[in-house]
């Protein structure tokens, strides 16, 4: 289902083409004007010389009601046009004011003449200012010509006029009210045989129907249809303005058609409509408007019966309307007329040579409409709406941009109070939720709930496009519900479809929308409540659109896939083959249909009938089908990358259910297709929120059906793609070009900008600015990304460069154990086992945890974050500063400690039992979660790499998945409350890497300055405000300057961002000695301390290209606390020192002590520093920063010898080289 355009009349919501009224200014261009001063000069040339002024002014006269009855003017309607246009009728050729030519005699009242004449020319400018002064002249004329004065009517007339024109200048109401009234006194000056009662009557009903478009009182209508109908019979053939008051009465006719959906209504309008182009034959001035207005009537009748004749005669008529107006000043009218025809005809036929051709045509009348011309809103508007039909079926976003790009300025052309606004607000608000489920750009849809929110104020009852506004009201809200997964925006979807419902009974098109809408809102709603009475309605509300529509009819495909979709859910509850099969021929049904925008949709649940069948009967041939339907669905080139991974997720379940060989395929089908959308968001912060959404889980479900395959290598592959996107992207837009240099430069500067651009432009768009600049932003964005595509293609066409920038194979990745081993721990959801993946030089061996699970390592992160809490070490606010606030006095004692977790294990079945008289101290807790960690994840891993005890350790790097991000494995061990223990740090130094890239980034050999040029930067923040202050990051600093030699150390102190921020770029080595805190809801704000409460974000240090940075020491707390919503993309600050060029950095899982700082600064540096290090090194001011991880494991080692608890000596972890 998709958004309702609430066209612009003149696009239009109901009739699709540009319409104008009965008088339209169209006498004073073209050939038209030519004629006329033809026969002025043969008329002059007869008559030859006067022998008075008089005499010459009379005959003057005289030519001039000829040329105006030529032209089918009425001679004494002194009308202006008027205001706005209508849909699918043009306006009717305007008389000149002719106040002064009556058809009575009167006795000559030359000022109040002069006054009105003076009034017309200022009013003929249409300048506002003059306008103004010509409403005062008018205005003096009429006091010059008080009640009972035989020219009254004519200088009410005349006033009324200036009114009128002013209010399509300022669509001040007030004004046109005014002149209904002057209006209505001047017919009650004209009784029944005036000869300027016709005059008076048309008038009239014009003002009303301008008033019925403002107001929307059906009694203005009707009452203009009984003053045209009386203006009729005084107007019997040949009168020369017959076909004008038909013009009138066809406009009534249609509207009350459209309001009360009456077809009878919409007989007459074209009967009407007929008899005015039969009065006008060829070379009659007003035959192309009738042309056009019949054209509308027949396309409104065709849009009721879906009758092919009718749209195909409209289209001739439209067709003989533009012939007819070469060079005419409503040539754009006719344009864009044809226009709307030819896309309505692409909607029914599909035949894409109409919609190239609409949009040929739409583009050429906004061309004949300039900035300034009063209908280039309506021209904007509708070519906006071609671009948006042909995304639909291309998905070229280039078309969508430029859609919204032409709303925009649209609803810049009508600023409130303009009564148009509220169409432009809508169809504004429609691209921008679609370029949202393009790009997942959050922003998009906040904005066009906005613009929604707005545009229903301005349409309260009876306004007849309320139930439109409504509806795409519902729209934004379905979006807020799969965006946040809050059931409360699909309640309110709901409410606001059955309210538009009832607003809107009478056109079936509609209807049928509508009841589609609310359908797939209850199927929503009830796949998450699994509320059957939800799916009956919506089997219901289906029925009963595809009733009012035909499968046929473009909008009857979505009536047949609520359906399906509905029937199917429904068959959940209780599967019958006969059902099923039933259901499998109806989405035969709707694939037969011709293709349409949702076809892929369309093959998805058709792959998802076959695979219901296939387990009910077991018949191959019905998943290999399934199998086909899938794959189409997922690579088909009208879907967005966000549909195309939906269907490759459906597709990898059904695979991974079955056991099904084309898992793999599935799989590295849905995984390829999230670097693409990560790169759709405009910003770092939206291209996180695409990810969190999606990216969950997905690698390692990935990875564990290819260990249950038996494909090992596979697996490691789809764990290093499918994790940590966020950061691979980031780091390939940094990637350096040494090696395409040598080969092709200009490539490699192509590839250099534009990855630059794309680089700095998500950060530039991080602060969302005005609609405009925006879409130039993100026009940008979008360009950048295919030119870089574009520039990769051609490079992977180069010898040696088919794998440039592409995710390695496993035989690559395996380098990055050349040293040491990396671990891998993987955990998903729909296994009730872990597993662990051994990548050393020589082999790679899966080990299957069997004693562990998802749910397993949930609970010990759960068990783990209470303990903190229960200490007070859950938050950065309330950190303790020293020993006293609640920490235990050692790690063996339970000490005096307040207990809240009333968990207790099981020893037998390693489950946590709720128990609530056993309390627990936090040292207890911590000594139970690691010694599962380590009876069940690492001895395994311990045993099968045949690691021994040993004073100088090997090292050992964990990659790890989902919840194991949140638990310290470094930590494992079985600790005693005696003094006998065994712990990994007996084994192994261990450190953690993100992803195996990242490490073997860090293991290139560096390209930086010369060691002897070694700087370290210590930046120390004692007193931060709101904080609690940091004695001992003072004392940190006096620790660093013992070993660091003072012509290599900046000390930063305070320490404000921008002088931080200055000075990384030239440190091998930093050290932060701050506050710190990681932001759960919004990652990327996790951030560091500094001077005044300033904050030292992800998002700042993301921007530096630290390329040879060697080292980074995050003294505070939470810098390796991950998003818990998605712990594959590892954000936090010691991942964000990782991108940002920093080969290690140690960091902390949770708040640490105060006083901890500087005991474990001064043993790490100490360590760092010894001369063995400095010896190793290639200078002896530069230390070999690859012994970091060492030198921690020695610190952690001292400070939990001295007594320290777990919560003290744990958190602290290296990350890297």
């Amino acid at each position: 289902m998709t958004d309702q355009k609430s066209q612009i009349p003149g696009s239009a919501l109901n009739s699709n083409h540009e319409t104008t009224n009965d008088q339209s200014n169209k006498t004073l261009i073209g050939n038209g004007e030519r004629q006329d001063t033809s026969i002025a000069r043969r008329a002059l040339d007869k008559k030859g010389p006067f022998k008075t002024v008089r005499n010459f002014f009379a005959f003057i006269g005289h030519v001039a009601r000829r040329v105006w009855i030529r032209r089918g003017v009425d001679l004494s309607a002194p009308n202006h046009p008027e205001p706005l246009i209508e849909q699918g009728i043009d306006e009717e050729p305007e008389p000149v004011p002719q106040a002064a030519i009556s058809q009575q005699e009167v006795v000559p009242d030359p000022i109040a003449s002069q006054l009105h004449a003076r009034a017309a020319t200022f009013r003929n400018t249409g300048v506002l200012g003059n306008l103004e002064e010509a409403i005062r002249l008018d205005r003096e004329a009429l006091a010059l010509r008080p009640v009972g004065h035989p020219q009254r009517a004519d200088s009410l007339t005349n006033l009324a006029i200036s009114l009128k024109t002013h209010f399509r200048r300022a669509s001040t109401l007030s004004h046109l009210q005014e002149a209904v009234e002057l209006d209505r006194e001047a017919l009650g000056l004209r009784p029944p045989l005036h000869p300027d009662r016709g005059t008076s009557l048309n008038n009239l009903a014009i003002d009303l129907r301008t008033r019925f478009r403002q107001l929307g009182d059906m009694a203005d209508l009707d009452e203009a249809l009984k003053l045209d109908r009386e203006a009729l019979v005084s107007r019997p053939e040949p009168h020369p303005n017959r076909s004008n008051t038909l013009f009138g009465l066809a406009y009534g006719y249609r509207e009350r058609y459209k309001q009360k959906g009456d077809h009878a209504d919409l007989e007459e309008a074209i009967r009407f409509d007929r008899e005015a182009l039969r009065l006008r034959p060829e070379p009659h001035s007003g035959r192309a408007d009738s042309l056009n207005n019949l054209g509308a009537s027949l396309i409104m009748r065709f849009e009721v019966w879906d009758r092919r004749e009718d749209l195909d005669e409209a289209l001739d008529l439209y067709r003989a309307s533009f012939r007819l107006r070469p060079s005419h000043p409503e040539r754009a009218s006719s344009l864009n007329n044809l226009g709307d025809g030819l896309r309505l005809r692409f909607e029914r036929k599909g035949e894409i040579t109409d919609l190239e051709e609409a949009i040929k045509s739409h583009r050429e009348a906004v061309r004949l409409r300039p900035v300034d011309h009063p209908q280039r809103a309506i021209a904007l508007h509708n070519l906006a709406i071609d671009l948006k039909a042909r995304f639909d079926q291309t998905r070229q976003m280039g078309d969508l941009e430029e859609a919204l790009n032409l709303n925009r300025k649209v609803l810049h052309l009508l600023p409130p109070p303009h009564p148009l606004r509220s169409y432009a607000l809508n169809d504004l608000a429609v691209d921008l939720r679609l370029r949202f489920l393009q790009t997942g750009e959050r922003a998009d849809l906040e904005e066009a709930l906005k613009f929604h929110s707005e545009a229903l104020c301005l349409r309260p009852v009876p306004h007849p496009l309320r139930g439109t506004s409504l509806f795409n009201m519902a729209e934004i809200h379905r979006s807020l519900f799969e965006e946040t997964s809050e059931i409360a925006h699909l309640d309110e979807a709901v409410k606001l479809d059955r309210e538009a419902l009832t607003l809107d009974s009478t056109n079936h098109l509609r209807r049928a929308s509508l009841l589609n809408l609310l359908a797939g809102h209850l199927q929503l709603r009830a796949g998450q409540t699994g509320e059957t009475a939800d799916l009956d309605e919506s089997v219901k509300l289906s029925r009963e659109a595809l009733h009012l529509l035909p499968a046929e009819h473009p909008d009857g495909v979505s009536s047949l896939i609520n359906l399906a979709s509905s029937l199917g859910a429904l068959l959940e509850k209780g599967r019958k083959l006969a059902d099923v099969e039933e259901l499998v021929e109806l989405e035969r049904e709707i694939l037969n249909l011709r293709p349409h925008p949702q076809q892929a949709l369309s093959l998805n649940h058709m792959a998802q009938r076959l695979f219901a069948r296939f387990q009910l009967t077991g018949e191959m041939t019905d998943m290999e089908e399934a199998v086909k339907a899938f794959r189409a669905s997922a690579t088909h080139e009208a879907a967005s990358e966000f549909e195309l991974f939906i269907h490759a997720c459906h597709w990898s379940q059904m695979a991974s259910k079955s056991n099904h060989t084309s898992g793999v395929e599935a799989f590295q089908t849905a995984i390829r297709l999230l670097p693409r959308i990560a790169m759709l968001g405009s910003n770092i912060r939206s291209q996180l929120v695409a990810l969190r959404s999606r990216s969950v889980g997905l690698a390692s479900d990935a990875a564990f059906f290819c260990l249950r395959s038996g494909e090992i290598e596979k697996a490691v592959e789809f764990l290093e793609e499918g994790r940590s996107v966020f950061w691979s992207q980031a780091l390939h837009l940094r990637t350096p070009l040494d090696n395409l240099k040598a080969v092709r430069s200009d490539l490699a500067q192509t590839l250099e900008r534009v990855s630059r651009t794309l680089d700095l432009g998500s950060f530039e768009l991080l602060s969302r600015g005005s609609g405009e600049e925006v879409d130039g932003q993100l026009s940008l964005r979008r360009r950048s990304i295919e030119e870089r595509q574009a520039v990769l293609d051609e490079i992977r066409g180069l010898d040696g460069f088919q794998d440039f920038l592409l995710p390695q194979p496993c035989a690559k990745l395996q380098k990055v154990a050349v040293n040491d081993p990396v671990v891998m721990l993987i955990a998903t959801r729909d296994t009730s086992e872990c597993a662990a993946v051994i990548i050393t030089s020589s082999r790679i061996t899966h080990i299957p945890l069997h004693l562990f699970s998802y749910r397993r390592a949930e609970i010990l992160a759960a068990q783990l974050k209470n303990a903190l809490e229960q200490a007070g070490m859950n938050s950065e606010l309330n950190k303790p500063t020293d020993e006293s606030d609640t920490l235990p006095q050692s790690h063996g004692s339970a000490a005096d400690t307040p207990t809240s977790l009333a968990l207790a294990f099981d020893q037998d079945n390693r489950g946590a039992i709720l128990v609530d008289d056993v309390p627990r101290s936090s040292d207890e807790i911590f000594r139970l979660v690691l010694k599962e960690l380590w009876e069940s994840v690492v001895e395994p891993v311990v045993r099968r790499l045949s690691l021994k005890e040993s004073d100088t350790p090997p090292r050992l790097w964990w990659c790890c998945t989902g919840p194991f991000t949140s638990l310290p494995l470094h930590a494992a061990g079985m600790y005693n409350k005696d003094t006998t223990s065994e712990c990994l740090l007996d084994y192994a130094v261990s450190s953690y890497t993100p992803t195996l890239g990242t490490l073997l980034k860090s293991q290139s050999p560096p390209t930086g300055p010369d060691p002897n040029l070694f700087k370290m930067l210590a930046v120390v923040q004692t007193e931060t405000k709101g904080l609690r202050s940091l004695r001992g990051a003072g004392e940190e600093l006096q620790r660093i300057e013992r070993y660091v030699p003072k012509e290599s150390l900046i000390r930063v102190a305070p320490a404000s961002s921008d002088r931080v921020l200055k000075e990384l770029p030239s440190a091998l080595i930093v050290h932060f000695a701050c506050h710190g805190q990681q932001n759960a809801g919004d990652p990327l704000e996790s951030a560091l301390f500094l001077e005044g409460g300033q904050k030292l974000k992800i998002s700042d240090i993301m921007r530096l290209p630290l390329r040879d940075a060697a080292l980074a020491f995050l003294s505070a707390c939470q810098t390796a606390a991950g998003d818990e919503k998605n712990p594959d993309e590892s954000m936090h600050l010691a991942a964000a020192m990782l991108f940002a060029g920093f080969r290690g950095v140690v960091a902390t899982m949770w708040p640490i002590l105060d006083r901890d700082g500087p005991e474990v600064a001064a043993v790490f540096y100490g360590h760092l520093f010894s001369r063995s290090n400095l010896a190793q090194s290639e200078s002896l001011l530069c230390p070999d920063t690859t012994e970091a991880a060492r030198a921690l494991h020695t610190a952690v080692l001292k400070l939990r010898g001295s007594g320290a608890s777990f919560m003290r000596w744990v958190p602290f972890v290296h990350y890297g080289l």
